[in-house]
């Protein structure tokens, strides 16, 4: 069964599907969770309250083509919103597996920690922009839908994180 599928299903009653539903993306929102924390705890109640909101909110969904979409905005969302908490801090050290596909590989190469940092220090709108763009491979339209801005911000977003990370990055260099 498709998400659609799953969907219409849950709207019609059938709430045992949402199991389903979370089985298929939780691995994907707790990756995109964690890419923007950079903290295994925090990805993981970021993911949580996601499928919670999400459960809670299904009924409101227009369009069941996009859920996925619905469930990054729903994520980043939630994640800007625990880091303007004053009393929530947001890690500035970069866990080094982070953003490494396979977590159990240990990368020791100067230049991927470098990035990562780099990535770390982004502005929070910059840094979820280019996660979905980079990372998770979405289209322009599709972030702006998440992000809830339109498209020519999106790539502005993502240009300026690019650009900023690229003007880090050369600083590091002159430091080695």
């Amino acid at each position: 069964m498709n998400d659609t599928q799953l969907i219409l299903q849950f709207k019609q009653g059938n709430t045992r599907v949402f199991n389903a539903i979370v089985e298929r993306h939780k691995k994907r929102i707790y990756f995109f969770a964690l890419k923007l924390s950079q903290d295994h705890q925090k990805a993981e109640d970021i993911s949580q309250e996601t499928f919670l909101r999400a459960y809670n909110k299904l009924h409101t969904l227009k369009e069941e083509s996009s859920f996925v979409p619905w469930l990054y905005r729903i994520a980043s969302n939630y994640y800007r919103s625990i880091i303007r908490r004053p009393m929530l801090k947001v890690v500035s050290d970069v866990d080094l597996n982070s953003l490494a596909i396979d977590r159990q590989e240990e990368d020791d190469n100067e230049m991927e920690k470098a990035m990562k940092c780099a990535i770390a220090q982004l502005p929070k709108k910059q840094k979820v922009a280019l996660v979905l763009r980079c990372f998770e491979g979405l289209s322009y339209k599709e972030i702006s839908q998440i992000m809830g801005i339109s498209n020519s911000a999106a790539k502005a977003h993502v240009s300026y994180a690019r650009n900023k990370l690229r003007d880090l990055m050369e600083r590091t260099n002159d430091e080695m």
